[in-house]
C-alpha cells in the first residue's frame, strides 16, 4: 500500500525487520500493515503461475512453510 507523507520523517531506516508469531500471520492478510518478514523451513514450493490481479498479468509462486503457513510471492 502506498501512502502520501505530509512531512518528511527525520530519518528513513535502511533496513527494518518486523517478525511476527506464526499464529498472527493470518490477521495480516489483506490488511494495510507493513509487509511481514517470515522465517521458516520450506516444506513445499509450487510452480510459477501467471494470474490476473487488478487487470494486470503477474507471476506468483506459492511456498508452503512448516507450521502450516502458506506464503505467496508475487512478481510485479
Amino acid at each position: 500500500m502506498v501512502r502520501e507523507l505530509n512531512e518528511v520523517p527525520p530519518t528513513i531506516p535502511m533496513h527494518i525487520f518486523e517478525f511476527v508469531n506464526f499464529s498472527h500471520l493470518t490477521e495480516r492478510v489483506r490488511s494495510d500493515v507493513p509487509l511481514t518478514d517470515v522465517l521458516g523451513r520450506i516444506a513445499a514450493i509450487g510452480p510459477v503461475q501467471t494470474k490476473i490481479a487488478n487487470g494486470i498479468s503477474v507471476n506468483t509462486l506459492q511456498i508452503d512453510l512448516e507450521l502450516q503457513v502458506r506464503v505467496c510471492l508475487i512478481e510485479l
